[in-house]
């Protein structure tokens, strides 16, 4: 078991203390709705291009990007189809979250009313 050799110290305790309390203020702030959407999709797109780029594909991020937008770029089928199955795949799965998390919340609604 890994044991670190440190000890608590006041100062130590008080920096963790204020980087709790900050992590709480930006769990509970509420993103503007705007911003929630572009920041969604800047991360597939990343995320798709990180993931492709391993595996070998030659596509750059700003091709990703026109791709993910629904432009036409000059690349091979092949790079194109390796990056918009990941992107896609995204889309599909923060849908059905977001789907669930709405059916949820209207569940809930429902089931308390006398």
């Amino acid at each position: 078991m890994f044991k670190p050799k440190f000890r608590y110290t006041n100062k130590i305790v008080k920096l963790l203390t204020k980087i709790s309390a900050a992590r709480e203020t930006i769990l509970s702030s509420p993103l503007i709705p705007k911003w929630n959407v572009t920041l969604r999709q800047e991360a597939i797109i990343h995320s798709a291009h990180s993931s492709t780029s391993i595996e070998g594909n030659r596509l750059s991020l700003e091709q990703v990007s026109e791709l993910a937008r629904g432009r036409e770029i000059a690349a091979t089928r092949r790079d194109k189809q390796e990056v918009l199955i990941p992107i896609n795949s995204f889309v599909l799965m923060i849908t059905m979250i977001l789907i669930d998390q709405h059916t949820i919340k209207h569940y809930r609604a429902l089931s308390q009313i006398p």
